[in-house]
């Protein structure tokens, strides 16, 4: 299912008109920006384009410890730390410290250890599967879960072979698969509050004693003291090798509208430039609008054939509402028209009127809302109040007089008539 939803989505990412203020230089070989509530995306180059994703990877590796691993289970640190190469970067495990899954996450998501991410890989794939398995029998299988969960996100494009995101020549992703990815990771409270920490404070043991670890957040966007901090910034993750160059996955929210930006291959000071121009980009020239609000009134339409004592109009509403995210600057191009049932209408001298009596909530026509010709909302149009007839004999009065005349005349003038022709015959004799 969440497959089908991505695809779905991705028939839709290009929704949104491109006549937005146009988006400042970026320098990365491939970014993508996204507005994450609803995976539309609202700007991007290069976005299937294959390339390295570095220790972003620990996005999806977090994302596949939370929904598989109990948080609070205490982890024995294995022999599978060896694996980090010299000049990965880490928390400085050591071989048999115990601490929780909660901790490994907040070790790999923020100072980017890579010992955390293969204390998590194979804890979590022993756990999940087999607790007999080697240490590389477990990474592999950890591998085939994040492909399976990267698959189920609507990442088409990637493969991933290490939990750590260390380059690996089979280890590579897209901007568009990243943000799918992260945008599902960021359902999740506990990586949520993870993306946007400064920094936290982690108790353990280790080597027989009880030991207090500081990791500080490698995104410069959330640290308050920066020269690059972002205050709208929510997150997310760093990520670099020479091979992936400068990688970041980066989220803001401000005003109801939540955004998330990737950017791959970088530079160094120009993955914090480019991430905060897609993110200032998607939080000024975008926003969700209330198109049509359900049962809000939309305009008010004379009545004819109204009894004495009612209202001489009726307001109207669209009984459907939507909301959708659109440009701010068109907002104010948005066009509505309101098409009313010819069956419900009688002429008048002041123009066409809806013919009472009308219930509450009767259907009278449609509301329709368009932007530059494109229908964003076609809406019933229902009244808001019902609005009485008049009685059938006030209806029916100039009937009524005919009758009446023809009755009198049948009744009286008739008989008269009669007589008066019977009077008038000559008597035979």
């Amino acid at each position: 299912m969440r497959k089908l939803a991505s695809m779905l989505l991705m028939l839709l990412i290009f929704a949104v008109p491109a006549s937005a203020t146009d988006l400042p230089e970026i320098e990365a070989e491939a970014y993508i920006l996204i507005e994450e509530q609803s995976g539309q995306v609202l700007a991007g180059h290069n976005l299937d384009k294959v390339l390295y994703p570095a220790s972003t990877t620990k996005i999806l590796t977090a994302l596949v410890a939370v929904e598989h691993g109990d948080l609070d289970a205490v982890v024995t640190v294995g022999a599978e730390i060896n694996r980090v190469p010299a000049d990965g970067s880490k928390v400085h495990l050591q071989i048999g410290d115990q601490l929780t899954l909660r901790d490994l996450l907040w070790g790999m998501m923020l100072r980017s250890g890579n010992d955390a991410a293969y204390t998590v890989a194979v804890h979590i794939a022993r756990t999940a599967h087999d607790a007999t398995l080697t240490i590389q029998q477990a990474i592999d299988v950890f591998a085939g879960m994040m492909n399976e969960r990267a698959w189920e996100a609507g990442a088409g494009n990637s493969n991933f072979v290490v939990p750590d995101g260390y380059h690996h020549p089979q280890h590579y992703t897209t901007a568009y698969d990243l943000a799918v990815i992260s945008r599902d990771a960021l359902q999740h409270q506990l990586l949520r509050i993870m993306a946007r920490a400064q920094e936290y404070v982690a108790s353990y043991q280790s080597g027989g004693r009880q030991v207090t670890a500081r990791w500080r957040n490698t995104n410069q966007l959330v640290q308050d003291e920066s020269e690059w901090h972002y205050p709208q910034a929510t997150g997310f993750k760093t990520g670099y090798t020479g091979e992936a160059e400068f990688c970041l996955v980066s989220s803001a929210a401000d005003g109801g509208m939540s955004v998330l930006a990737v950017v791959l291959k970088g530079s160094r000071e120009g993955r914090w430039h480019d991430s905060q121009a897609l993110l200032t980009y998607g939080l000024e020239n975008f926003c969700w609008h209330q198109v049509c609000e359900s049962g809000a009134v939309v305009s008010e339409i004379p009545v004819a054939n109204q009894g004495r004592d009612q209202a001489p109009s009726v307001q109207v509403a669209g009984a459907r509402g939507r909301q959708m995210l659109l440009e701010r600057s068109n907002l104010e191009l948005i066009e509505t028209e309101l098409i009313l049932n010819p069956d419900l209408l009688v002429d008048t001298e002041a123009g066409p009127a809806l013919r009472a009596p009308l219930r509450h909530g009767q259907m009278v026509g449609r509301v329709v809302y368009t932007l530059d010709g494109e229908v964003l909302v076609d809406s019933p149009l229902v009244t808001t109040a019902a609005v009485g007839g008049l009685p059938w004999w006030e209806r029916n009065l100039a009937w009524i007089c005919i009758g009446g005349a023809a009755l009198l005349w049948y009744l009286f003038y008739l008989p008269l008539v009669r007589r008066l022709n019977r009077r008038s015959r000559p008597v035979s004799r």
